[in-house]
């Protein structure tokens, strides 16, 4: 099956002090090593969002190899390096169970599994939510659950935030998905954004 690669610019308006628009880009599914096309379209991709002066950053929401494979991720890594701006990326299910290193070499090649910063005041966090073993449902790992909550503490509430994941997270995706819906509830979520199903879908996760 042909896995198409789209970018997604995303324009956000904020409420309040938070006025000024920006854009960034989101890139998820890569699949580097899945299909014939799949290295080309990261390729376009990336001068793609070169070419665009009023992108402020990139965000890369999982799959970026296809079987988690050193060779791909290196791969992958050397492509999205050539972006003119920042990006901040998180694994799949593809890059963790599927690969022979068991995830391990994803956060040794780009420093963590998860990540965080801030733009314009608004702040993002991105973290795993890959599967415990092979085919299984996805899973927040409780570290990463309070790593998020503290995190959101130290935000505070009024601050507004956007989540990244891989996996919508939702019951059929996300196993404990309930645990993360819950810890995130009295903040400021503007929005939680990620990839998986392959198309643009937009979702609700028990009320967020």
């Amino acid at each position: 099956m042909k896995t198409k690669l789209d970018i997604v610019i995303l324009l956000f308006f904020a409420a309040g002090l938070y006025a000024e628009p920006f854009r960034f880009a989101l890139l998820t599914d890569l699949h580097i090593g899945g299909t014939e096309t799949a290295l080309e379209d990261l390729r376009m991709s990336v001068h793609l969002i070169n070419e665009d002066k009023d992108i402020g950053f990139v965000v890369v929401s999982g799959d970026i190899t296809e079987e988690g494979d050193r060779e791909s991720l290196l791969i992958a890594k050397e492509e999205l390096d050539k972006l003119n701006v920042n990006y901040y990326i998180i694994p799949g299910n593809h890059d963790t169970k599927w690969t022979e290193s068991g995830g391990t070499f994803f956060s040794k090649l780009f420093g963590s599994d998860r990540f965080e910063f801030e733009h314009d005041g608004f702040l993002f966090l991105g973290f795993n939510t890959g599967p415990l073993m092979r085919m299984a449902d996805g899973h927040v790992l409780p570290e990463d659950i309070t790593w998020l909550k503290n995190r959101l503490e130290n935000a505070g509430k009024d601050q507004p935030v956007f989540l990244i994941t891989h996996y919508p997270v939702k019951e059929g995706d996300v196993d404990n998905w309930y645990e993360l819906t819950d810890v995130v509830r009295p903040y400021n979520i503007r929005a939680f954004i990620g990839g998986h199903y392959h198309s643009n879908r937009e979702l609700r996760y028990a009320g967020i």
